[in-house]
This record gives structure tokens, C-alpha cells and sequence, in this order.
């Protein structure tokens, strides 16, 4: 019981770097039209500065898998979470657009080391079979900083400013790092001193076919998260619904919420029912039916219809966690949050390129009163749809390990 406990409160600190990751990423999408004002730049800019974070993340994610495999967790994770909360404070304090994407880029290093380092605790601290739950949950913790993110960060703002707020989680931040800092462990016997060199590694990590295939399952079912969520959502919903920002916020916020409902969930069901492909596979049906449902939506829609919505597409995307425990178990232990890398740096390729691609293709204009109307918004939100149906390929291709032991196969 001691030996459980431990576990879960190893896991559980992790996590809390994870959710200030997630914040960090998300944020942006409340105070995107002050960051516009207050730094004079264009939405197809401020898309591409935005982007920054998740080309940083993809860029690190394998070096941090490395890393992880090979030396403490605890001391990496200290660390990073560190510099994402000093770069909090310099962003709060600058008028430059340089320091602005240089805290973006720490931001999405740091998520790198945020997300693998909790992926790879759990793998560790706990059996197979209790995997998808744990990573599940895990996911949900994180999530909750997109939440955080949108309506309650909003009003934060509106009654202080963005500058402040921002102070507010920096403080926030180092409460978490001292939390971490009391609790975290490596466990030492499972730190691995790989003999075989970088390149035989290498070639072990990129030759298993599962792996790539969980990362473009989860890089599409993440869209409506990294697109919507972390950037757009908000301001799409008010240009083709004509809702105050509080209000898309507070839409946005459901998103995240089905999110981090569905995780523990469709981990549970995964783990319960010995499969990873079958739930991963009603996942993007059920994510492609609620998407279409969106499209058919009238502009004229209640909040709370469009906020049931959201939900529905946060809740069956979460289907994309069970990506995780599917790689972490046709790998061996000592590669695992290598393996991972894979998984994480596919999904953040594609917000980095979908980020930017979905402000062109919503194609704005500006009006006598210098403020932006969209238009074509429709056509943007088909990235979803298409990627969705990726997924669901994608998903029946998929080996199903049935919470089997790391390498018991060669996909």
C-alpha cells in the first residue's frame, strides 16, 4: 500500500508540470486579441508565433526522450519546470516580440520534458494494465490547464490585466516547482544505461511501425485541442457565431473538459474490455460524426448547444491517450519514453502546421473600422473532418497489444 501511494503521488506532482505546460500553450487563445493590439501584429503572425511552441516541443521531444531514458527524471523535470516559470516572468515584463518567441520556444521545450517525463513515471511506477487508467488520469491533470486557460484565465484579465495575470501563474508556477521539488523519485532500479550506441538505438526506435501509426492517430484526434483550443477557438466562434469572447471562452472551456472527462475513461474501458484498437477506433468514428454535426450547426446556434458540442468532440478525441500505453507496451523499458517521443513529436508537427494554416484559410478582411471579419471559416474547420478520417484508417491498422508486456511483438 506504502509502495501504491508512493506511485501515485510521484505521478500526481509530475503532472502538475504538465498542467502549467498545457496553460502555457493554451493562453494564448484568451488574450489573442490583446496580445494583437499590444504587440501590432497580424493573426497570421500571431499564428506563427504561437506555432513556436509546438515546433520548440517537436524539435526537443526526442533529445527529451533520450534524456529521460538515460539519466534522473526527477532532476529534468526540476529543472525544466523551472525555466518555463522564469520565462512566465520575463513574458509578463516585455515589449518585444523576440523575448515573446523566445518564451514560447521554453515553453514547448519544457512541455516536452512535462509530457514524457509523466508518460514515462507511470511506465515505471506501474503495470500494464494500469496504464491507459494512470496515463488517462495524468492526461486529464494536464488538460485542466487548458481549462484554466480560457473562461477562469479570461476573467482574470478582464478585471486585472494580461500582464497580471500572467504574474498571478508565474506564482502559481513556483508553488508547483516546491511541490515537485518534495516529492518527486527516480527509481533507481529501473534506470537504464543503454550499451548499445545511439545508432542502434535509433534504428530500434524508428523500425516499429506502431509507433508511427499511434502518432498520426493521435496528431488527429489532438487537432480540435491544438487548433481550437489553444489558439483559435475563441476567436472562431465569435467571427461565425457573433458571441462575446467570455462567451466563446466559456465554449472553448467545454472542450477541454470533455477532454479530461473522456481520458480516465476510454482508459478504463481500454484496460477493462484487454484492447487499445477497438476503443481507439469508436473514438474517431464518434470524433468525425460530432464534427459534422458542427458544420451543420446554424450560426444562429445557442451557446449551450455549440458548448454541448465542444464537449462531445473533447470526449471522443480523448480516445487518442490510448495512443500512449499502445507504443509504451510493444517497447522495451529502456526505450520507452523514446518510443513515446515519436508518438508527441507527430502531434506537434501537425499543430505547428495546422496553427497558421487554419488562420490563412479562414481568409480575413478588414473593414472601415480597422477591425477583421472573417470569412470562410467553414472552410478552415474542414481540417478537422479530414483529419478524423485519417484517424479512423489509420486506427484499424493499428496492432493491438491487449495490455500485453512491453515487447512481447515486433510491430
Amino acid at each position: 500500500m506504502v509502495r501504491s501511494n508512493q506511485s501515485w503521488i510521484i505521478c500526481l506532482s509530475a503532472a502538475l508540470f504538465f498542467f502549467y505546460a498545457v496553460f502555457q500553450m493554451s493562453f494564448f487563445n484568451t488574450i489573442c486579441h490583446e496580445l494583437l493590439t499590444s504587440f501590432a501584429i497580424t493573426p497570421v503572425q500571431l499564428g506563427v508565433l504561437s506555432s513556436l511552441y509546438f515546433y520548440s516541443d517537436a524539435l526537443f521531444l526526442f533529445p527529451a526522450g533520450i534524456l529521460l531514458d538515460k539519466f534522473s527524471t526527477r532532476t529534468l523535470l526540476l529543472s525544466f519546470m523551472a525555466l518555463s516559470t522564469i520565462s512566465m516572468f520575463l513574458f509578463a515584463h516585455t515589449h518585444s516580440i523576440a523575448i515573446v518567441a523566445l518564451c514560447r520556444i521554453i515553453w514547448g521545450i519544457g512541455n516536452a520534458f512535462a509530457f514524457l517525463g509523466c508518460l514515462r513515471l507511470v511506465a515505471v511506477w506501474f503495470p500494464p494494465k494500469r496504464n491507459a487508467f494512470v496515463m488517462g488520469l495524468l492526461v486529464t491533470i494536464g488538460m485542466s490547464g487548458g481549462i484554466v486557460a480560457q473562461a477562469p484565465f479570461s476573467l482574470l484579465v478582464t478585471r486585472t490585466s494580461w500582464q497580471q495575470a500572467v504574474m498571478v501563474f508565474t506564482i502559481i508556477g513556483l508553488i508547483m516547482w516546491l511541490i515537485m521539488y518534495f516529492n518527486l523519485k527516480d527509481k533507481k532500479e529501473n534506470t537504464h544505461h543503454p550499451k548499445e550506441t545511439l545508432h542502434i538505438l535509433l534504428k530500434e526506435v524508428f523500425s516499429r511501425k506502431q509507433s508511427w501509426l499511434c502518432g498520426i492517430y493521435a496528431g488527429c484526434l489532438n487537432l480540435p485541442i491544438l487548433v481550437l483550443g489553444a489558439l483559435w477557438g475563441s476567436f472562431y466562434l465569435q467571427q461565425s457565431h457573433h458571441i462575446s469572447a467570455v462567451s466563446a471562452s466559456f465554449i472553448v472551456t467545454f472542450l477541454f473538459l470533455g477532454l479530461i472527462i473522456g481520458a480516465p475513461i476510454m482508459g478504463h474501458f481500454s484496460d477493462k474490455i484487454l484492447s487499445r484498437r477497438k476503443p481507439m477506433i469508436t473514438g474517431a468514428l464518434l470524433a468525425l460524426i460530432v464534427v459534422f454535426c458542427i458544420f451543420l450547426t446554424s450560426t444562429t446556434a445557442s451557446p449551450l448547444l455549440l458548448a454541448a458540442l465542444f464537449f462531445l468532440l473533447g470526449f471522443s478525441s480523448s480516445a487518442q491517450v490510448l495512443s500512449y500505453p499502445a507504443v509504451a507496451e510493444s517497447n522495451p523499458d529502456r526505450i520507452t519514453a523514446t518510443a513515446l517521443s515519436i508518438v508527441a513529436i507527430i502531434i506537434n508537427v501537425m499543430a505547428a502546421l495546422m496553427q497558421p494554416l487554419f488562420a490563412l484559410l479562414m481568409k480575413h478582411q478588414i473593414t472601415t473600422t480597422n477591425s477583421l471579419i472573417y470569412l470562410n471559416n467553414q472552410h478552415a474547420l474542414l481540417i478537422l473532418p479530414l483529419a478524423f478520417f485519417l484517424s479512423l484508417m489509420v486506427a484499424i491498422a493499428i496492432y493491438d497489444t491487449q495490455c500485453t508486456s512491453k515487447a512481447t511483438f515486433e510491430p
